[in-house]
């Protein structure tokens, strides 16, 4: 999975903290890839945009961190359970 971000820095603190996720390398140009520690679950890539309308994905924060919260913490829960 790939997001477009404007504020690169801070979306990728907010999923690093929020998935315990780790930098696979060193971000570089606005371009990193965090992995699961564990290597259980799929990696997620972000990708620095400029335009704010780059791609549906920036055009409603909420929605897609909705979306990524679920798509990989409910499966998780489910788990648990």
């Amino acid at each position: 999975m790939v997001v477009d971000c404007n504020d690169f820095e801070r979306m990728v603190a907010f999923w690093r903290e929020a998935l315990h996720y780790v930098p696979r390398e060193p971000s570089e140009g606005g371009w990193v890839v965090l992995r699961d520690p564990d290597g259980n679950d799929v990696n997620v890539s972000f990708q620095q945009v400029v335009d704010r309308i780059a791609s549906r994905a920036t055009r409603d924060g909420r929605a897609l961190a909705a979306f990524v919260a679920f798509v990989l913490l409910v499966p998780t829960l489910l788990i648990a359970l």
